[in-house]
Formats: C-alpha cells, structure tokens, sequence
C-alpha cells in the first residue's frame, strides 16, 4: 500500500507542478472528487475550478480552467487547458476580469444561452469565480 502519489500537473505552457501528493481534489465532470494513494485507475474531463493537494511540506491551491485528469497506478496526471498556482495569480487582474464578465452578461442578458458571446462571459466568470476561491485559501 502506498502512502503518496505523484502528481503532474501540466499546461501546454509549461508544468505547474510535478511531485509526491499525500492527496488531491479536484473539479470533475460530474463534480468534485478526492484521490488517495491506491486509488483505482480512471480518467474524467476537469471542469473550471479550484484543485487542491497536499505535499509534505504544505498544502498546494491551483485555479484549473479545463483539461483532463487521469489516475493510474498511484500516479496522477493533470492536463490542464490553463492552470494558476495560488501564489502566482494576479488579484487586479482578477478582479477586473470578473467585473468584465459581470457587465458583458448583464448586456446581454436577454439573449440565448447558446450565444457565443454569452458563453465566453460565463466561461470567463466562472475562471474568475475559481481564481478568486483559490486566492481566498492563501
């Protein structure tokens, strides 16, 4: 039985971590989930939001906005479409971001859901919203 994993987690950018986890949650297809040393193997979408680890040393908040998550043989690979450590993300940026995708819906408000532009401002909420979580934790 083992009593960590490793953890990657990779954005076409550039590797955001890479390490022994003692566990790790994050947002799912189908909602928040938490991996254990020995957990069996599976793979799922990652949803905008906030993925949480512990290493030894401390605990570890990154904002993830999309990608895949797979498990396999006590080794944990996270491909995010973008992905922010807590320490590295910028507060105005964030704050302006959000403010921004606030007044964008608001304007459009009466249109479809299915409208491009509607879903780009909630997509761009929601990275903010998870931004904002992880911000919160540090």
């Amino acid at each position: 039985m083992a009593d960590t994993l490793y953890l990657e987690v990779i954005t076409p950018e550039r590797v955001i971590f890479r390490g022994e986890v003692s566990e790790i949650t994050a947002p799912g297809a189908y909602g928040e989930f938490m991996v254990l040393p020995d957990h069996a193997p599976f793979f799922t979408s990652l949803e905008i939001g906030m993925v949480h680890f512990k290493t030894e040393q401390d605990d570890q908040w990154a904002a993830a906005h999309g990608g895949y998550f797979e498990v396999l043989d006590n080794r944990i690979t996270v491909l995010a479409d973008s992905a922010e450590l807590a320490h590295e993300i910028d507060v105005e940026r964030v704050r302006q971001a959000k403010a921004r995708a606030e007044a964008r819906l608001k304007e459009w408000e009466n249109e479809s859901r299915d409208n491009k532009d509607v879903v780009r401002a909630q997509s761009a909420l929601l990275r903010a919203m998870a931004r904002e979580k992880v911000m919160s934790k540090m």
